[in-house]
C-alpha cells in the first residue's frame, strides 16, 4: 500500500477547491472498515454480497443483536477485508442514553493495531417501534 492515495471521507473540497484526498494509512483503512460495515448486504448493485446484515437486527433483543452483529463483523473482515487482521469488537451499551456503540480492534497490513468505532445505534425501549391505530 505504498504511496496510496485515497479520497478523505467524508467527501470534501480543500480550500483551493481541490477534491481532498489522504495518504494515512490507518485513515484510508478506517474508511474501509466503516465502509464495509456500514453497507448493507444487496446495497451495491456490481457487488450483491459486500456488506452487513446487520440493519436486520433492529428488532432483536439485545444478547442476540450483539451476537449477530459480532458474527456480522467477524464475516465482513474475512470476506472483504482479508489484508486485516481482526483483533476484537466491543460492544457497549448505555442505558442512560439507549446507545450501542460499536468499537473494532483491529492490525493494519504493516502490523500496526488501529481502532475504529463504526457505529453507533439508539435504542428504544420507551416508545414501541410498531404501533397499530384502533
Amino acid at each position: 500500500m505504498a504511496n496510496e492515495v485515497a479520497l478523505n471521507i467524508p467527501f470534501s473540497l480543500d480550500k483551493f477547491g481541490n477534491i481532498s484526498t489522504t495518504t494515512d494509512e490507518r485513515i484510508i483503512w478506517s474508511n474501509r472498515v466503516r465502509s464495509a460495515v456500514g453497507t448493507t448486504v444487496g446495497e451495491r448493485v456490481m457487488r450483491p454480497e459486500y456488506g452487513t446484515l446487520i440493519a436486520n437486527t433492529l428488532f432483536d433483543t439485545g444478547s442476540i443483536m450483539e451476537s449477530r452483529i459480532k458474527s456480522e463483523i467477524e464475516r465482513v473482515f474475512h470476506d472483504s477485508l482479508p489484508l486485516l487482521v481482526l483483533n476484537d469488537i466491543s460492544l457497549n451499551f448505555s442505558s442512560v442514553t439507549n446507545t450501542l456503540t460499536v468499537t473494532v480492534l483491529y492490525e493494519l497490513p504493516n502490523k500496526t493495531e488501529a481502532t475504529v468505532e463504526v457505529g453507533v445505534v439508539v435504542v428504544s425501549t420507551s416508545n414501541a417501534p410498531y404501533e397499530e391505530l384502533s
